[in-house]
């Protein structure tokens, strides 16, 4: 998904679930050599109950001649996801990889020949839930004389061993809820691991809220491996600790926010999680967030104002401000003698300007409210110039507050 590259983590095998190829290369010097070969099924699901023996079978079709190895590995779901294969200890009977045994596990192949693999499943006793092991298929080179570059081709098939037994509790734990800059990006993150005993389709949705308690985002997170599937929820398996991603889009301001955070596995609802965060700038500029600016939340129209100077040398000028944040907004307009007026030469009130009015002089606005405003000046004979004001305001419409360092600039141009 290209949203979310927002995650990059190391690339590692891409083994999935329903296909999975692995090719290890075994560098010599020389021609290169590989054998040819298909295995199918991939997948397999075995419904088992506690101390019981079940068979299974696949096949191999030889595209060439060849030797093929038949080995238990043992299946662990990584953090992204993504499934990583171990070779099995077959002495630990712990493990699933020590449940299987192979009818076979060596074969010769001829050309277009068709090999069936059988073996069996031995269920322990005080034993349920779900369970992954898989057989690898790979080419036996050993005793091979050849030289040069060897491509060993593995390929592997999949045992879904589901044990019945007591009723499973769907259960998981959640931690390390965070809102993070990686990478350019802003994302909110968090790691789950699957205390049941049973594989499930988590389903992860966080609410971000303002300090006053109002949306912002709904945040969609899952694995790595859900996000390059484009699966809608994500599977994990029992005693998994995956990472859970999700990119943040609408977030751009700093400030005070509440999470809460919701999931299920399958059907089963998990306790809501709720935190608080403090999102700071440096953290939006970080995730090259445009953040909301004061110019953003009020605006102005016209932009600049045409003050048409009179007869009496005095201008005349109304214009609309409108609030586009989503909460109120107090104004302080300056007045005669404020320090509103800016010089840009030497930040003094310019020569030529005797007196101006805003009104109204004070101005508070509901979120989407607009308001006419009205500016009145008074120039010197001949002294009549484009005067800029600094508008003072602040969130939250308290009036009186102190002090309200938010500038918005009215710039009174005059018409020529």
């Amino acid at each position: 998904m290209s949203n979310v590259a927002v995650i990059q983590v190391k690339q590692k095998m891409r083994l999935l679930m329903a296909s999975i190829f692995v090719a290890c290369l075994i560098f010599q010097a020389g021609l290169v050599y590989s054998a040819e070969f298909a295995v199918s099924p991939m997948m397999i699901e075995i419904d088992a109950k506690p101390d019981q023996v079940k068979e299974f079978s696949f096949n191999i079709r030889a595209n060439t001649a060849g030797r093929v190895i038949l080995r238990p590995f043992d299946m662990r779901q990584e953090k992204s996801g993504h499934m990583g294969f171990i070779e099995a200890d077959l002495s630990k009977k712990e493990i699933a990889a020590s449940w299987v045994s192979l009818k076979r596990d060596r074969y010769r192949l001829r050309k277009g020949q068709d090999v069936h693999v059988t073996g069996k499943v031995n269920v322990p006793r005080k034993t349920h839930g779900t369970y992954l092991v898989s057989v690898m298929v790979e080419e036996d080179r050993s005793g091979s004389e050849e030289t040069g570059i060897a491509v060993t081709v593995r390929y592997a098939v999949i045992l879904k061993v589901n044990v019945k037994g007591r009723r499973d509790r769907a259960k998981s734990r959640i931690s390390d809820i965070d809102i993070l800059a990686y990478k350019g990006k802003l994302i909110l993150s968090g790691i789950l691991k699957n205390q049941s005993k049973s594989d499930y389709w988590v389903k992860a949705t966080a609410q971000i809220r303002d300090e006053r308690g109002r949306l912002v985002e709904k945040v969609t997170m899952k694995t790595q491996s859900a996000w390059e599937r484009h699966d809608p929820k994500s599977r994990v398996f029992p005693g998994a600790v995956v990472d859970l991603v999700g990119p943040i889009g609408k977030l751009n301001k700093p400030g005070e926010y509440q999470l809460l955070l919701q999931t299920r596995l399958g059907k089963h609802g998990q306790p809501s999680i709720r935190k608080k965060f403090i999102v700071t700038k440096e953290q939006l500029l970080a995730a090259n967030v445009v953040i909301t600016s004061d110019q953003q939340m009020l605006a102005m129209s016209p932009g600049k104002l045409k003050a048409r100077l009179r007869k009496n040398n005095t201008t005349f000028s109304s214009f609309t401000i409108t609030n586009n944040g989503d909460e109120e907004v107090a104004l302080n307009f300056p007045q005669w003698n404020d320090d509103g007026v800016i010089n840009k030469k030497n930040g003094k009130n310019e020569k030529g300007l005797t007196h101006y009015e805003f009104v109204p002089k004070k101005l508070v606005l509901a979120p989407n409210q607009r308001h006419s405003v009205i500016l009145k000046q008074r120039f010197q004979k001949d002294g009549a110039h484009t005067v800029d004001y600094e508008v003072k305001y602040i969130e939250g419409g308290r009036l009186e507050a102190d002090p309200l360092e938010s500038i918005l600039l009215v710039k009174a141009e005059l018409a020529q």
